[in-house]
């Protein structure tokens, strides 16, 4: 199974984030309570990011928790993505999250 990445809930109102900020950005003045990010998510919006020597990154921004979490992160293991996807987050090989797609 592959690493997850950890995101942090904040004790005091529930607050999810990722990365895992402290204090967390809700302004309470408590430690995040943290947790591997194991939920599936799905895909809001992508896009294709190009560099000058014509390689690509395809990016996705994905709701976990019936959108009480959005993570914008790279995908690994596809060439397209769609809305709606089901995808699961990953620790990447050069980023701290990145978005694998769920095959169904």
């Amino acid at each position: 199974m592959p690493e997850r990445p950890e995101m942090g809930t904040c004790p005091e109102c529930g607050y999810r984030m990722v990365p895992v900020l402290t204090p967390p950005p809700c302004g309470h003045d408590v430690d995040p309570v943290q947790a591997p990010l194991d939920a599936t998510g799905t895909v809001y919006a992508w896009t294709r990011v190009w560099s000058g020597d014509g390689a690509n990154t395809l990016m996705a921004m994905v709701d976990f928790f019936d959108g009480g979490l959005r993570v914008t992160a790279p995908v690994m293991g596809a060439d397209d993505i769609a809305v709606d996807d089901r995808v699961e987050a990953v620790v990447g090989e050069d980023t701290p999250v990145a978005f694998r797609p769920i095959e169904t």
